[in-house]
């Protein structure tokens, strides 16, 4: 489960953290409230495409921060040890990108290669985005799915 989102210096969010709660969460706001800027930063951290266009302007760099509780999540834990990093019941995974392009990934403090980190996040979370089911529309779709 998330449990925390640590987002600084990302488009125009100098500083925030949110914490969850066990259960359903939801983001609502008026449009432009900010609620795409934390997907967004929530995608990057689990290892989508990030761009130095994202840095908030007058900063050199971005990073973000998701914490995860993992207990019973055995995939999980045995993907810490093949990696050789330490095994608890608490995830970190933390992503920097600077001005030149380059990106830092780490889990739980271990630096480690954006192909790892996006093979935690694929345990881990599934996001859908408004008006995906539609895709559903498309003659092939459904057998991709069965398949």
């Amino acid at each position: 489960m998330l449990q925390s989102l640590h987002v600084h210096n990302f488009a125009l969010i100098e500083d925030a953290k949110i914490d969850f709660a066990p259960g359903f969460n939801i983001f609502t706001g008026e449009t432009g409230a900010g609620k795409s800027i934390l997907i967004d930063a929530f995608g990057v951290v689990l290892g989508d495409r990030a761009s130095a266009d994202y840095i908030r302007s007058g900063a050199d760099s971005f990073w973000v921060q998701a914490v995860f509780d993992i207990s019973g999540i055995e995939a999980v834990k045995s993907l810490l040890a093949e990696q050789g990093i330490d095994e608890e019941d608490e995830l970190f995974l933390r992503r920097r990108i600077l001005a030149n392009g380059k990106s830092q990934a780490t889990v739980n403090g271990v630096q480690v290669p954006l192909a790892v980190l996006k093979s935690f996040s694929e345990l881990l979370v599934d996001i859908h985005g408004q008006h995906e089911n539609q895709a559903l529309l498309k003659s092939d779709a459904p057998l991709a799915l069965v398949d």
